[in-house]
C-alpha cells in the first residue's frame, strides 16, 4: 500500500534524525579517541630537549686548553695571584721554618688543600714556596696547570664573565639568573677538572694535605682530588688552625705567627680513604 505524502515526510524526518545522532555519536567516540591518541604520544614520545649549553662549553674549552694542562713551571713563572688570604683577614701563618729529612730531600711534594676561608690556601702555599728551598713543591695554583685557562679566561671574576658571554652566545633568550648559574657550573667543572689532573700527577709521590679543623666533604678536596690521588701517593696530613698545627697527630704551635716543622718519609703513612670521613661534615 503506497504510504501518504505525510507518512513519507515523518519517516524520512525520523531517518534523518536518527542519522544525525549516530553522526554525533561517532564525532563524539573519534574525539574521545583523538584525545587519547594524543596524550598516550604525549607521553611516549620524549620531549625535544634544548643543546646542553653547559656540556658544549665545557669540552670546548677541555679541548682548546688540550695538553697544556700538564705542564710544570719554570721558577721564574711560578704563580701568585692565587695564593691570597681571604678578604678581610690576617694571616695566622706569617712565616715557617721547615727542615726535610735527608732522605725526602729532592722528593716531588704535591700540596692539596681544602677550606679557603679557614687560610689552608695561604699555608699549602706558603709551605710549598718554603719547601722548594730544599727541593720540588708545588700547590696546583703554583703550577701550570691552570695557567692554560687563566691566560684564555682570566681571573676568577674575570673567568666568571667571560663564560657568560659564552653561555649568552649559545641562547641569548635565558634569564639573567640562570645564565649566571650555568656559568658558575661551568667554572666549578673547569676547575674540577684541573684538579683531577692535578691529583693524577704521578710524578709526586709524597702529598701534604692541608685541611682546617672540619672538613667540608662536599668540596674538591673530597669529591675529585683525593678519589683520583696517584694510587701510589704516600700522604702527610697537616690541620692548620689559628693557634697551632697538627703534623697528622703532632700538634705544633704557632708562635709570633711563625711554625717550625720536620717532614721526613716516615711522616707520609695517612691513608686518604680516612682523611675526609674522620673529620669531615655532612
Amino acid at each position: 500500500m503506497w504510504k501518504s505524502e505525510r507518512q513519507l515526510a515523518l519517516i524520512t524526518y525520523r531517518n534523518r534524525s536518527n542519522l544525525q545522532a549516530v553522526v554525533k555519536k561517532v564525532q563524539a567516540v573519534n574525539t574521545i579517541t583523538n584525545n587519547i591518541f594524543q596524550r598516550e604520544q604525549s607521553i611516549t614520545r620524549p620531549k625535544q630537549k634544548r643543546p646542553d649549553i653547559t656540556k658544549f662549553i665545557i669540552n670546548e674549552i677541555i679541548n682548546n686548553l688540550g695538553t697544556t694542562f700538564k705542564k710544570l713551571p719554570e721558577e721564574s713563572r711560578i704563580a701568585k695571584i692565587y695564593c691570597n688570604l681571604p678578604t678581610n683577614t690576617k694571616p695566622y701563618i706569617k712565616k715557617m721554618n721547615i727542615t726535610l729529612s735527608d732522605d725526602l730531600k729532592g722528593s716531588r711534594i704535591k700540596m692539596l688543600w681544602t677550606g679557603y676561608e679557614n687560610q689552608s690556601q695561604h699555608v699549602a702555599c706558603t709551605l710549598a714556596d718554603t719547601i722548594r728551598k730544599y727541593g720540588s713543591a708545588y700547590a696546583l695554583e703554583q703550577t701550570d696547570y691552570p695557567a692554560a685557562f687563566t691566560k684564555e679566561y682570566g681571573l676568577w671574576d674575570d673567568e666568571l664573565k667571560i663564560i657568560k658571554e659564552k653561555v649568552m652566545e649559545r641562547d641569548n633568550q635565558l634569564e639573567q639568573e640562570k645564565v649566571t648559574r650555568l656559568s658558575e657550573y661551568i667554572r666549578k667543572q673547569i676547575w674540577d677538572h684541573i684538579s683531577k689532573l692535578w691529583a693524577e700527577d704521578n710524578r709526586f709521590k709524597y702529598v701534604i694535605v692541608v685541611v682546617p679543623e672540619i672538613i667540608d666533604k662536599t668540596k674538591t678536596l673530597c669529591t675529585i682530588e683525593l678519589p683520583h690521588l696517584y694510587k701510589k701517593s704516600k700522604i702527610c696530613v697537616l690541620k692548620q688552625t689559628p693557634t697551632h698545627v697538627m703534623k697528622n697527630s703532632t700538634r705544633i704551635d704557632i708562635v709570633d705567627k711563625t711554625v717550625t716543622l720536620t717532614f721526613s718519609k716516615t711522616d707520609f703513612k695517612a691513608n686518604k680513604n680516612f682523611i675526609c670521613s674522620l673529620t669531615g661534615k655532612k
